[in-house]
Formats: structure tokens, sequence, C-alpha cells
């Protein structure tokens, strides 16, 4: 993206996930005509499905799930509504009958 005339910043990202922020990357000094273009270079990549990553909810719960399980993150951390999400999925799944 540097090659497409955006400045990359390497910054302390806003997650509670200690080993992830120093992944994160902000793109500096976007105007609007460079919001265009990354707009059009996030279509194509979509489109195209190359180097893009789609998540279902349930695929989201079940990474965030790991991660609090792993002590990679804490549930107190999470927004109000997912922490009663995963909570109420691990009630029902505590308390699912068996089959057999």
């Amino acid at each position: 993206m540097v090659h497409d005339g955006f400045r990359l910043e390497e910054s302390e990202g806003e997650t509670h996930v200690k080993d992830l922020r120093g992944r994160h990357v902000d793109i500096a000094q976007l105007t609007s005509t460079k919001l265009c273009r990354l707009g059009e270079h996030v279509a194509t990549k979509v489109r195209a499905n190359s180097d893009c990553y789609r998540f279902t909810r349930a695929q989201v719960k079940k990474i965030v799930c790991e991660a609090i399980e792993n002590g990679r993150a804490s549930l107190k951390h999470l927004h109000e509504r997912l922490q009663q999400d995963i909570e109420h999925s691990a009630q029902a799944v505590a308390f699912r009958p068996t089959t057999s």
C-alpha cells in the first residue's frame, strides 16, 4: 500500500490482547481522494477473494472464547453485549443434555 501513495505508521493498537498490539498499522494523512482509492483497493480484494478473510459471528465468538481460555483476553474488557452473549453460550454448553 505504500506504493499506492498511502503512508503507513506503526502504532500500538487499541486492543486488550497484548500480543496483537505490535501488529497494528495506521494509514496516515488520509484524504478523501486516498480514502476512495483505499475503498477501491479493498473492494477489488474482496471481489477477487484475495488477502481477504470473512468470519461468521459464530467464528468470531469462537476466536474470542479461545483467546479468553488461553489468557490472551479478558471477558471484562469486552463490550457488555458480547460478554452476555459469550456467558449465555457457555451456560448453554454447560447445561446441554447429552444424547447418550
